[in-house]
């Protein structure tokens, strides 16, 4: 057994996969629970929004408590840059549907009241 140190060949384990992604370990999982106790308990989150709302409680530990519960809302917008060749095409077609189906003439109306 001279020269070897367990009982895997170098460079190979017994997972050579590894943890598969997207499962969470043991820790995140108590942390979750934790969080989700707290904000799922109503006189303890009534509490909490209390300290929330006389400044004892910091907004990003409120924000970071209800991400450890339920995860981070994942923001899903997204911004599309026009270049002016674009930009001038697309509102001559909208002014163009404007025209044709008379809401001209209802901006008008609405400007005026």
């Amino acid at each position: 057994m001279a020269g070897t140190r367990g009982r895997f060949q170098l460079g190979q384990s017994g997972n050579p996969k590894g943890r598969t992604p997207g499962v969470p370990n043991k820790a995140t999982l108590e942390i979750r629970a934790w969080a989700r106790s707290v904000v799922d308990d109503p006189a303890v989150r009534d509490r909490v929004f209390a300290l929330a709302r006389q400044g004892k409680l910091q907004p990003a530990m409120l924000i970071e408590l209800f991400n450890r519960a339920y995860g981070k809302v994942r923001d899903e917008s997204r911004v599309q840059v026009l270049g002016d060749d674009e930009l001038v095409r697309r509102l001559q077609a909208a002014r163009a549907r404007c025209a044709a189906s008379e809401c001209v003439e209802a901006s008008r109306q609405s400007g005026a009241e």
